[in-house]
């Protein structure tokens, strides 16, 4: 049984039925242009209900469009015209959002008013109970009618309103996180799809979010991560420097404590210069002395050279005294020493030799005077090698001294680098392991990011789904 069949069937319409609505349209047509004059002064003076028409004109055409729909209801016999004229009513009432309460209220008013011009109804001699059962069976057809249209258009907004809220949805569980839902609902709807569209959003913006916080942490990661390595690079390269200066400081301080080795030996040797110097100075001392006593010696041979002849064992003696004396002299009185041995042996040829003796003694008297200044001379270049000797030493000394600062220096210094060595082993040991901890954070970015690749942003709406007719 089809839905036409069993409408037929429900509402029990019947020819008779049909016949009798056609003898109501008779009695009501007339009046129905004063029956909703009436009725919609009423409607105007109800805000509730005037407020679904836009304007008086809007109000009339409804009024014309309202007597054509009854006249199809209590003429059609519920044929097809009848049925497409109540679902447009239904689709109308939908659209504009009327609620089935003033639905009701207005159609109840303009049931009253029909009820009362049947039982007036001035085609027949007496009222027709009949037809009042007719004409209100037929306002609950009409009613049934318009309201499944009503509701068909309901249930068809809602399927279409829930297809396209599963078909976001649907893509928002693959991945896609920019789609929305463009057009308006109906306005009972519009709700879900400004809450669905706005939980799209939030969606899109927290899982954007941490997928570009992943990947700017793995970002992060992998700069901290060649950071760490060159650090480590870096830091061995230090280490291998830091080895390096440490070896040249250990030899610069052994080169130091040779060169204190050195200074030491060279203040002794220079101590042994100033003593050398002035054990030559003493002698240079005792020979001047000699020297003088020489001068004196020949002063007495100048004197008693005239006695010689006379005075011959004088003579002798004087000889002997020469040659002691020339034996105190060293070396300046070897010849004083054979003057006086000649002197001796000759004492018989003094007299002829007189004057050789005298002439020798000139001569040795000016060779000593010269040797004395000699000696004067050699005094003063030994007091110089004893003054230098002295300031050599004191120059060593000083230099011993900042030798042994610096070697105090180089010691700091190589416990610093010592220090610094440590410090620099540690900091590669740590930059390895920040570099390792890296690449293990690096791969915890990955998994944390990992789940969040499948949500993408493609750009459009969602296509709007197939609606139902």
């Amino acid at each position: 049984m089809d839905y036409d069949q069993e409408f037929r069937k429900r509402f029990a319409i019947t020819d008779r039925f049909c016949a009798n609505l056609r003898d109501i349209w008779q009695i009501v047509e007339p009046h129905l242009p004063m029956m909703l004059a009436d009725f919609y002064r009423e409607v105007e003076g109800d805000p509730d209900m005037s407020a679904h028409f836009r304007d008086r004109a809007h109000m009339m055409s409804a009024k014309e469009k309202q007597i054509h729909h009854w006249k199809l209801l209590f003429t059609d016999g519920f044929g097809e015209a009848y049925n497409a004229s109540a679902r447009t009513v239904g689709e109308v009432h939908y659209r504009i959002g009327l609620p089935n309460m003033q639905f009701m209220a207005m159609y109840t008013m303009a049931a009253r008013m029909l009820m009362r011009k049947v039982a007036k109804g001035s085609l027949f001699k007496r009222p027709r109970p009949e037809l009042a059962e007719s004409l209100a069976a037929a306002i609950m057809i009409d009613c049934e009618a318009v309201s499944c249209s009503f509701q068909r258009c309901s249930n068809t907004d809602r399927e279409n309103s829930l297809q396209e809220v599963g078909d976001v949805l649907q893509l928002l569980a693959t991945g896609v996180l920019d789609r929305r839902i463009e057009k308006p609902f109906a306005q009972r709807f519009e709700n879900v799809r400004h809450a669905l569209n706005g939980m799209a959003d939030k969606f899109s913006t927290v899982f954007k979010g941490v997928s570009e916080n992943a990947t700017t942490v793995k970002q992060m990661t992998r700069d901290v991560s060649s950071m760490a390595d060159d650090l480590s690079e870096r830091a061995q390269g230090q280490a291998a420097a830091v080895e390096e200066s440490n070896a040249a400081v250990t030899e610069l301080s052994n080169s130091v404590r040779d060169n204190n080795a050195v200074f030491d030996r060279a203040i002794k040797a220079s101590a042994g210069n100033r003593s050398a110097a002035e054990e030559g100075l003493d002698a240079a001392g005792r020979a001047n002395e000699a020297m003088e006593r020489i001068r004196a010696g020949f002063q007495d041979i100048t004197r008693i050279t005239g006695d010689i002849e006379e005075i011959s064992f004088q003579t002798n003696l004087l000889a002997l005294n020469a040659s002691v004396e020339a034996a105190r002299a060293g070396e300046a009185g070897k010849g004083f020493a054979v003057v006086a041995t000649e002197v001796s042996s000759l004492a018989k040829r003094a007299a002829e030799l007189t004057d050789n003796i005298r002439r020798m003694v000139d001569g040795s008297s000016a060779t000593v005077d010269q040797g004395s200044d000699l000696f004067g001379k050699t005094r003063e270049t030994l007091e110089k090698i004893r003054d230098s000797a002295e300031a050599v030493s004191s120059e060593i000394q000083t230099a011993v001294s900042a030798a042994q600062e610096q070697s105090m220096t180089i010691d700091e210094v190589k416990r610093a680098l010592d220090s610094i060595d440590t410090v620099t082993q540690k900091n590669a040991a740590i930059a390895a392991q920040v570099a390792e901890n890296c690449e293990g954070l690096e791969q915890s970015a990955d998994g944390l990011s990992r789940p969040f690749d499948i949500f993408r942003e493609t750009g459009g709406s969602a296509p709007a789904p197939s609606r139902a007719a």
